[in-house]
C-alpha cells in the first residue's frame, strides 16, 4: 500500500521515473503475495485479516497499469507504455476467464478505450480495433446496467476510425452511419477528479448464554462502502472556439462498492469462520482452565472474550489517492494550432497552445480533487 500511494503521488507531481520504480516494486510484492504465508492466515483466524498484507482488489491492479501506461507516455517511451497498455489487456481477459459470468469486476470500459488508444497512437490498428469494440461491449453491457453509463459517441468513432485504416468491415449501421475525416485530428482530455471515498466498517454483536449464567460476545465485522453519490465537476473548456464538454465514463468509486458487494457472501462467511474459530478457542481454554480453577476460567475466559472483540476487525483497506471518477472529452478537429483553456470548478486549471496534426491523436491527463 505504501508504494502505491507514493507512486501515485509521484505521478501526479511529474516524477514519472520515480513513480513507475514504485508502481513496480508494488506489483512485486502483488506476485510474492499470491505464495501466500500459513501462519499469517492462521493468525487472521485468531485475530483479523489486517494481519495478512494488503492485497489490492482486481480494478486496483489494473489501474496499476494505467498509471505506468502513462507515465512512460508522458515520458515520450510510447513502447513501454504499450506494453502497459497490452497487460491492461491481459488482466482483464484473466479476469473474464476466472469470473466468467459471475457478477463481480471482470472488465472495463474505460481501460479497453485507454488501451485502444494508446495502440492506436502506436500504429497498431488491428489491436487499437479489438481493444475499442471490447469497450462497447462492455459499456454496453455492464456498464450500462451497473453504472447507468451508455456507450460513449467517441467509442464508436474511434471503432469507426480505426476500421477505416484497417480495411476491416463492421456491418453495424449504428458504427457504419459515422462519417469520419480522416484530416481530421483528434483532441482527448482525461479528467481524474475526486478521491475514491473511504470504505467503512460495520459490525454485529451477538449475545450468548454460556454456563454459570455468563454472557459472551461474538462479534462479525465487515467492510463496506458508503452509499456515497459524487458530485461531478461544473468543467468549461474552449480549444479555439470550440467548447470542450466532458462525460462521465469510470465511476471508480461505484465499481469499488459493487466490487465488494459482489464479494460480500464470501466476506461474512470466512468473518463467521473466524467467530467460530475464536469461540471454539476460548471454550477450549477455559475447560482446561476450570479442571485447576473454576474463579480463573472465569476470569481469563471473560478476559479472552473481550480481547476477541475488540481484535475482530474488517479489512478496510484501500488506495486511497485514487480518483472517484474519470471524464473524457473528445473532439475531433482540422489542424492548426489552438489556444486551450480549462476551467475546474471555477479554477482555470490549464493554459496552453495545442497544435493539432491531421490524423493524430493529442492526449492530456488533469487531476482535480
Amino acid at each position: 500500500m505504501y508504494y502505491l500511494e507514493l507512486a501515485t503521488v509521484q505521478h501526479y507531481e511529474k516524477s514519472y521515473k520515480k513513480s513507475n520504480l514504485n508502481f513496480e516494486k508494488a506489483e512485486n510484492l502483488i506476485e510474492e503475495l499470491y505464495t501466500r504465508s500459513l501462519t499469517r492466515q492462521t493468525a487472521s483466524l485468531f485475530t483479523s485479516e489486517n494481519v495478512k498484507p494488503y492485497r489490492p482488489e482486481d480494478y486496483e491492479k489494473v489501474l496499476i497499469n494505467y498509471y505506468r501506461a502513462f507515465n512512460y507516455f508522458f515520458l515520450d517511451d510510447l513502447e513501454d507504455a504499450v506494453v502497459e497498455a497490452r497487460r491492461v489487456d491481459e488482466n482483464l481477459e484473466k479476469l473474464n476467464e476466472k469470473y466468467k459470468n459471475k457478477n463481480a469486476y471482470r472488465d472495463d470500459a474505460f481501460m479497453e478505450f485507454v488501451s485502444g488508444i494508446f495502440h492506436e497512437i502506436n500504429g497498431e490498428y488491428n489491436d487499437a480495433l479489438i481493444s475499442y469494440r471490447r469497450s462497447f461491449t462492455t459499456f454496453r453491457q455492464e456498464y450500462s446496467e451497473y453504472f447507468g453509463i451508455h456507450v460513449p459517441d467517441f467509442v464508436l468513432r474511434s471503432i469507426k476510425r480505426t476500421s477505416l485504416k484497417t480495411g476491416i468491415e463492421l456491418y453495424d449501421e449504428s458504427i457504419d452511419s459515422i462519417k469520419i475525416n480522416p484530416d481530421y485530428g483528434i483532441f482527448i482530455t482525461i479528467l481524474e477528479y475526486g478521491l475514491i471515498p473511504e470504505k467503512k466498517e460495520a459490525y454485529t454483536d451477538l449475545w450468548i448464554n454460556t454456563s454459570g449464567d455468563r454472557t459472551k460476545i461474538i462479534r462479525v465485522a465487515i467492510p463496506y462502502f458508503p452509499d456515497t453519490t459524487i458530485n461531478l465537476p461544473n468543467v468549461s473548456g474552449k480549444l479555439g472556439k470550440i467548447s470542450l464538454d466532458f462525460q462521465e465514463v469510470e465511476p471508480i468509486y461505484k465499481i469499488a462498492r459493487k466490487d465488494l458487494e459482489d464479494k460480500k457472501t464470501r466476506i461474512i462467511a470466512k468473518a463467521l469462520l473466524r467467530a467460530g474459530v475464536k469461540y471454539g478457542a476460548e471454550k477450549k481454554i477455559e475447560d482446561e482452565l476450570k479442571k485447576k480453577s473454576e474463579n480463573l476460567s472465569d476470569v481469563l475466559g471473560s478476559l479472552l472474550n473481550i480481547v476477541n472483540v475488540f481484535t475482530e476487525r474488517a479489512d478496510t483497506r484501500q488506495w486511497s489517492t485514487l480518483p472517484a471518477t474519470i471524464l473524457v472529452c473528445y473532439k475531433e478537429i482540422p489542424p492548426g494550432n489552438y489556444p486551450l483553456t480549462m476551467i475546474v470548478n471555477g479554477d482555470s486549471i490549464l493554459i496552453d497552445t495545442i497544435r493539432i496534426n491531421s490524423g493524430e491523436i493529442n492526449l492530456i491527463k488533469i487531476r482535480k480533487f
